[in-house]
């Protein structure tokens, strides 16, 4: 059978081919350099038969290298540059001295500097070509990657006369390098520190490199790897190889695909859950890298967290249940008490002394305040128990009959509500309505003994964000006692009260209930507020 692995591909294989192809362009360019340096000799080599000129063989160099695409530059043997082209103009920082000399030193990157001196100081020395790879600034301040090479001339006796150069800019080339190399050396970092397995196979499915961290989780060896024996198709279980074939589709197609997860089997026989995503490789159209994490420890997390989830939901049910059948319970001998109480209430009325009339309005007055607690104890219950299904709802209806309900009460205090364009959700009508209408009264209740409460409902839109969800946010702001924040979650407690029964009724359930049904459709209720300044609780609902 003929085996497919390929030893010789690794990580850095599509670094290593770029830069090839980089190199490529350099050579060609440099070939350019050489072909100028052959017509210099041809030119030099000619004398003006008929002018007997001797510079015209110069003028035609000069007007062959402003042709040039680069920066063409000549030396004396000692290495003084006698001579730029026209492109010296687009350069910041080359200039010419008093003696005739060019400084060209400024306009090199000052990390560069000492390199390319001591570069073209050795050339100089030796005798030998130069060429280097620097910064040079150009005419608007800005730095461009050059490379540089000088070739030197020998006359006839074998002694250097002349350097012939060029700088040739490889800037774009050169960014593209550091990228890659960048990249690689990242790369190269993931798959040594083994955080995720990173494997390397052909279309076909051989799987022909790998860290450590992947052969660690397939259980396979290095040795094991090299034979060419170990395939995806074979370490995937029946019904993922589907999954598998889609994802390799679509990064064929798109270069790469979203993660997924599915199961390995390892070679002892133990299936282990994964997250895999692939990508497709530069150089290649059949093979494809592939990032693998291990999620057994997540999916035991996960499992342990939806037991605990089940058995609190199981709890919470019980308690809800008990909750709904202590408070049906307590109501019958509540109403006797209450019954009884009246009755004897009206017998002796005329004949109890005040301190034992005062007995009795107490006696009835508590069983009130309990009847009071039982009811919104079951509707605390019923939240959960006998909600309605979630359908499209409108808040402006909602909150319309959130506000007819509590019309005496508006009447009682003067009150203003004030409700601005609302919007719909998806939500239980019958709870939309109730939650508003405990968040006015609310406000309605704890007003300002000497102002009239003033209530707003507004929405806005939020995108969602760190903290936050996206949706839709209702606010409900008024111009009450307001309180002091650090008890801000204790408010939402049932039966919880800021401020004594005396100054003001209520059984200290309504932001109870208000919590639980905002808890029930997904969403977070919030309150912002200060002493003698109002409150605003806002409510956000997801879009979902």
């Amino acid at each position: 059978m003929k085996q497919e692995n390929k030893p010789g591909r690794n990580q850095g294989s599509s670094a290593e081919q770029t830069r090839e192809e980089l190199t490529a362009k350099i050579q060609e360019q440099d070939k350019k350099i050489r072909e100028l340096e052959a017509k210099i000799k041809i030119l030099e080599s000619r004398q003006e038969p008929e002018s007997g000129d001797p510079n015209g063989s110069r003028e035609r160099f000069q007007q062959l290298a402003d042709a040039m695409p680069q920066l063409v530059w000549t030396a004396e043997p000692d290495g003084e540059v006698d001579y730029y082209n026209k492109r010296m103009e687009l350069y910041a920082g080359i200039s010419r001295e008093d003696d005739g000399s060019w400084n060209w030193s400024p306009v090199l990157h000052p990390e560069d500097i000492e390199a390319t001196v001591q570069a073209w100081n050795h050339s100089v020395e030796t005798g030998e070509a130069y060429q280097i790879e620097h910064r040079v600034r150009m005419a608007d301040g800005s730095y461009r990657w050059h490379l540089s090479r000088g070739i030197p001339a020998t006359g006839e006796d074998g002694k250097l006369v002349k350097w012939y150069g060029a700088a040739t800019d490889i800037h774009e080339q050169k960014v593209i390098e550091q990228e890659l190399r960048s990249s690689e050396k990242r790369l190269r970092r993931l798959a040594d520190s083994n955080i995720i397995g990173i494997a390397y196979r052909t279309e076909s499915g051989v799987i022909y490199d790998a860290n450590d961290a992947y052969l660690n989780l397939i259980g396979y060896t290095r040795e094991e790897l090299e034979t060419g024996n170990v395939r995806w198709d074979k370490i995937t279980p029946e019904e993922y190889i589907h999954l598998d074939l889609e994802a390799a589709a679509v990064a064929k197609k798109q270069g790469a695909c979203k993660p997924y997860e599915k199961e390995y089997i390892r070679k002892d026989g133990k299936r282990i859950p994964i997250l895999i995503g692939y990508a497709l490789l530069d150089e290649s159209k059949d093979d494809y890298i592939g990032f693998v994490l291990d999620l057994s420890e997540l999916k035991i997390a996960q499992k342990s967290l939806q037991e605990y989830t089940d058995k609190l939901e199981q709890s919470n049910k019980e308690l809800e249940n008990f909750a709904f059948i202590a408070s049906h319970d307590l109501q019958e001998p509540l109403r006797k008490v209450q019954a009884f109480g009246e009755r004897i209430q009206k017998r002796l009325e005329g004949k109890l002394d005040t301190q034992t009339e005062d007995f009795f309005h107490r006696m009835l007055d508590a069983a009130e305040r309990m009847q009071a607690m039982i009811d919104a104890l079951l509707n605390l219950s019923r939240i959960s128990t006998r909600g309605q299904t979630f359908e499209p709802v409108d808040l402006n209806a909602a909150i319309k009959d959130a506000v007819a309900n509590l019309e005496e009460r508006i009447k009682e205090t003067n009150g203003q509500v004030i409700i601005e364009k609302m919007p719909s959700v998806n939500a239980d009508p019958d709870q939309m309505r109730q939650l508003f209408q405990n968040l006015i009264n609310n406000a309605l209740k704890y007003h300002k003994p000497d102002e009239p409460p003033i209530v707003s409902v507004w929405a806005a839109r939020t995108s969602g964000g760190i903290g936050s969800m996206a949706g839709f946010r209702i606010f409900v702001k008024d111009n009450g006692i307001g309180f002091d924040e650090r008890f801000s979650d204790q408010i939402f407690l049932p039966f919880h009260r800021l401020v004594g029964r005396s100054q003001y009724e209520g059984t200290g359930i309504g932001l109870a209930i208000c919590q639980k049904i905002v808890e029930r459709h997904g969403g977070e209720i919030t309150v912002n507020s200060k002493p003698g300044h109002g409150s605003i609780f806002s409510v956000t609902f997801p879009d979902n």
